[in-house]
Order: C-alpha cells, then sequence, then structure tokens
C-alpha cells in the first residue's frame, strides 16, 4: 500500500487494486493540475514542466480521458518515462476486460500495449467497475495524495482542481506554478 496515501489521505481508500510496476512509486513524483478546458499555454506549460521532471527521474502521476491528464501521458510515452494511472473506474472496466490491449485506446496516445514494467494502473475500485458520479474526484484525490510535487498551472477559481492544490497547500506538498500566457 502507498505510503503517501496514508500520509496524506485522512480516510485512505481500505483497498487498492494495481497492474503493473509498482516499484515506480520508489522514485520521486509529480503531478499536472490543470482545470478542464485549460488553454493550450498553461497545456504547453504543462508539458514542459513533464518533460524536465522525467529527465530528472520521477514518475508521472495522471489520470485518463481528459486532455488535461493525457497531454502529460502522451509526453512520458514519448520519452519512455515511469507512468502510474490512477483510473475512475475498475482496471478491468478501463483495459476493456483486456490486460494485453492499451488503456484507453480511443485516446490515440498510448503504445499499442500497456507497458507493466514501467508502467502502474492503480484504482480503488473493483475491477468491472464503471465509471460513476463523483469517481473522478476520488480519482484526483489519489492522485495529488501520491504526488510529491504537484504543478499548477490553469486551476479554475472554485473548482474541484482548486480545491485539491488548497488542500495539497495546506497538507505541506511541494506546489510550483507554471508561468504561461494567454491571449
Amino acid at each position: 500500500y502507498p505510503y503517501r496515501l496514508l500520509e496524506y489521505i485522512s480516510c485512505p481508500p481500505p483497498v487498492l487494486y494495481m497492474y503493473g510496476s509498482y516499484d515506480i512509486l520508489n522514485h520521486a513524483t509529480f503531478a499536472i493540475a490543470n482545470s478542464n478546458k485549460s488553454p493550450e499555454p498553461a497545456l504547453n506549460a504543462g508539458d514542459a514542466a513533464c518533460l524536465k521532471s522525467l529527465n530528472a527521474g520521477e514518475t508521472l502521476i495522471t489520470g485518463h480521458n481528459r486532455p488535461e491528464y493525457q497531454r502529460p501521458a502522451l509526453v512520458a510515452k514519448r520519452e519512455g518515462g515511469r507512468t502510474c494511472y490512477i483510473l475512475d473506474r475498475g482496471i478491468l472496466e478501463a483495459f476493456g476486460g483486456d490486460l494485453t490491449r492499451g488503456l484507453f485506446p480511443a485516446a490515440r496516445i498510448w503504445s499499442p500495449d500497456f507497458d507493466p514494467v514501467c508502467d502502474l494502473a492503480i484504482s480503488m475500485f473493483a475491477p468491472k467497475d464503471h465509471s460513476i458520479a463523483n469517481y473522478n474526484q476520488k480519482r484526483d484525490e489519489l492522485i495529488f495524495a501520491l504526488a510529491d510535487t504537484i504543478f499548477t498551472g490553469h486551476v479554475t477559481p472554485g473548482g474541484q482542481m482548486e480545491k485539491r492544490v488548497s488542500e495539497s497547500k495546506a497538507k505541506g506538498k511541494r506546489l510550483e506554478r507554471l508561468l504561461f500566457e494567454c491571449s
């Protein structure tokens, strides 16, 4: 069980389902925090921070199925970096019932096969569970708990991402602001 969850979440999930290399969590970790519908300059700044962290040997902690999480995953795939995907559904559901196929192939950012040697998928939901309301918020809580450093980009005031960033700051997480300009 990842020690970071025990340190960060007051009521951590009682069980986690994992597929891949648990060992990747033994490295420094980071996440990119951008709200839904972030502007392209914010996404680009996240790409640059991701590349820098990957080159420093850190592990990306990210979600799935939204561009703000897919972009860093794409950078990690291109660079051969380690990635931990936190799912808002069960692992078997995410892989379409076949762990030999790609994770979310419709997103077209992952290689044809999930690489369990350098990637890890984590879910707090039963293997065949579909995503339902509020699962994405639980996913985001795990992402922030597992990340040592959080790069904050475009964070919508009053939104869920701002709530997670504020919680992280209050708990002493390392936050780094991404600099970008929007026209």
